[in-house]
């Protein structure tokens, strides 16, 4: 009887384990998507993003901080059928992460140089690198809000909407890369964050 309670608690481990794997490693492959797809355009703009997205991924893991506490709350208070509180720390940690993805979001966006500075960036990517940290900077309060519904469906055990969620992103992502970085049609191709094009249309 034991034997099989213990095999019922691995595959209850085991189905609960592979699509949060799956998404994590989903999450991870956007930047490397990006660098990955840029190294056909240009060196420069691969090195330019890559200093970028250090920073932004401090941010991100930073933001996961506050999610990883909401999800295991979440757990608890459903477990104890106590609804109230549940929905008590979903409107905290959304409002929360908005909050300081907001203010993240016009650090990055006013800052850049700062950050750069930390890195050292060399000055021949420094421009685009800036550029990129700006703009994508802008957008860290759009994933801080991601970042909370995920914890929300971790914490009400929807693992599979969550890997699908990333799945979708990733799909989205290569779609405009290929659109935007190299251009399609009569989108002009626009590397890392367009500043080539405008820089050449001066």
């Amino acid at each position: 009887m034991r034997s099989i309670e213990t095999t019922a608690a691995k595959l209850s481990v085991f189905k609960m384990t592979w699509p949060i794997f799956i998404e994590i490693l989903l999450q991870m492959m956007v930047g490397n998507v990006d660098q990955f797809m840029l190294s056909h355009y240009s060196q420069k703009s691969v090195a330019a993003v890559g200093n970028a997205n250090q920073i932004i991924n401090i941010v991100i893991i930073a933001l996961s901080v506050i999610s990883m506490a909401a999800t295991i709350l979440i757990a608890q208070y459903r477990g104890a059928g106590n609804k109230e509180k549940v929905t008590e720390v979903c409107t905290v940690a959304l409002l929360t992460n908005f909050i300081f993805g907001l203010i993240i979001s016009s650090i990055l966006f006013c800052f850049d140089n700062f950050f750069l500075d930390l890195l050292a960036v060399p000055d021949d990517i420094r421009s685009e690198a800036g550029l990129f940290l700006r703009y994508i900077g802008l957008f860290i309060v759009v994933q801080a809000v991601y970042i909370s519904f995920i914890s929300f469906f971790r914490g009400y055990s929807l693992l599979k909407v969550t890997m699908m969620t990333s799945i979708i992103m990733n799909v989205i992502n290569i779609i405009c890369n290929v659109f935007l970085i190299h251009g399609f049609g009569p989108i002009p191709p626009l590397g890392s964050i367009g500043s080539d094009y405008f820089n050449q249309q001066q």
